[in-house]
């Protein structure tokens, strides 16, 4: 999903409330007879009428066949909480934001997650896959499709990740390096599809290694109308039009509980991958990636989870393709591409704790910073971020959340949601 300026994220907190709301008047109103107690909060004698009755029969959601169970606000809480993730499980979730880049913009977001079945027979050994699908589009005709599948297969002995895209979408640009001014922040105009792919085969115990496969095609990179060049802006065509396609070898050691949502354990991803003309790249580089993250459980249901990640691009690297700071998953109080280079350091903490029934929440605070190269990174150079988060239990079978996260840096304020852990 999209970063949120502060008016869409009241917007998204409003509907979750106006349809809560809607769902209890009309709770209200198809009941027999109801009374509000001060002690208890119970609704009696009510029935499904005949129309919603036979959807959930068709649907064979057992838990909307009959009566809703009597009792106290807990009662009420889960009847609510029950039809929320059935909900979610079978539909979209809508939202909405404002930027004045885009107008107003107007998205549909779905996620699943499930267990693989062999001859029939749903395995209990093997983590659960899962399969993202959000698309989006702006009344300014921009518009961005995204699917993205992740599949366990066989006792987690194989794992196949792959993402398609669409993209024809503004991004803000700030120029190159690690001390851009945010006054310099111009609007990139960028149409471009993309396809990222690996599978990997278990070889000892915990440890991954596979092919992975990426490839871009930008058909579009330029500053929006009537905007000038940055001194160190280079978007000709010879520079970032064209395919980047990229091979390599992906090594990864999953040692976490619930890949969706840990709470202890340890997680390695490395990769090295080269692009070249030989494979139908206009570009010739390469580019390494790694990321550690370890999760300890202080308290019970309260987890410290840690990440460092690093990215390196050596060589005719598109500007649009270098290094990219910040992001819905990364130095989440920094709009991702605020600060761009061909070498990135990140690190990251989040404290997660329970609040409430299907409510948890998070702290967070990160490090990171951009440079030419590794030699070139400094202690002093570091930017900071800090943040908080709100998470909503969408799918209790296997433990996915719903994510709000407010992220803060010294001169920028980003409201996130998305489904599922930042790492």
């Amino acid at each position: 999903m999209a970063h949120l300026k502060l008016s869409s994220y009241s917007i998204i907190i409003l509907s979750i409330c106006l349809f809560l709301l809607v769902f209890e008047h009309k709770i209200s109103s198809q009941t027999n007879h109801h009374f509000i107690n001060p002690q208890t909060f119970a609704y009696h004698d009510f029935k499904l009428n005949e129309t919603t009755q036979t959807i959930f029969n068709k649907l064979n959601i057992a838990n909307y066949s009959g009566e809703f169970k009597r009792g106290k606000v807990k009662d009420k809480l889960e009847d609510i909480n029950n039809f929320m993730q059935w909900y979610l499980k079978y539909f979209p979730f809508p939202y909405a934001s404002y930027s004045n880049e885009t107008d107003w913009l107007f998205g549909l977001s779905k996620y699943n997650a499930f267990r693989l079945s062999s001859h029939g027979k749903v395995d209990s050994m093997t983590q659960a896959s899962s399969v993202t699908c959000f698309l989006y589009g702006t009344l300014n005709k921009q518009y961005k499709i995204v699917l993205e599948t992740n599949f366990m297969y066989y006792k987690n002995n194989y794992n196949w990740k792959t993402s398609l895209a669409y993209v024809d979408y503004p991004l803000e640009y700030f120029g190159i390096g690690n001390e851009t001014n945010l006054a310099d922040q111009k609007t990139l105009i960028t149409t471009d599809w993309q396809m990222s792919s690996y599978f990997l085969f278990r070889t000892w115990k915990k440890w991954y290694i596979g092919p992975v496969f990426d490839v871009y095609n930008y058909e579009k990179v330029k500053l929006a109308q009537d905007e000038f060049p940055l001194p160190n802006y280079n978007t000709s065509a010879d520079h970032v039009l064209g395919t980047q396609a990229g091979l390599g070898v992906k090594i990864i050691m999953e040692g976490r509980d619930n890949r969706l949502n840990a709470k202890h354990g340890y997680y390695v991803e490395t990769s090295y991958q080269l692009y070249r003309n030989a494979i139908g790249s206009q570009f010739n580089y390469d580019a390494f990636y790694a990321d550690f993250r370890y999760y300890f459980p202080i308290f019970k249901k309260v987890t410290l989870a840690s990440q460092i990640h690093t990215e390196s691009k050596v060589g005719e690297v598109p500007v649009q393709s270098l290094s990219l700071l910040g992001g819905d998953y990364f130095m989440r109080g920094t709009y991702r591409g605020r600060y761009r280079d061909n070498v990135l350091m990140d690190a990251q903490m989040e404290l997660r704790f329970p609040i409430y029934w299907i409510f948890s929440g998070v702290v967070f605070n990160s490090i990171g910073q951009v440079a030419p190269a590794y030699d070139q990174l400094y202690f002093n150079k570091y930017h900071y971020n800090y943040g908080v988060g709100l998470r909503l239990t969408m799918d209790s079978e296997h433990d996915v959340n719903l994510r709000f996260d407010v992220g803060r840096s010294n001169d920028q304020t980003i409201f996130i949601v998305n489904v599922s852990e930042a790492f």
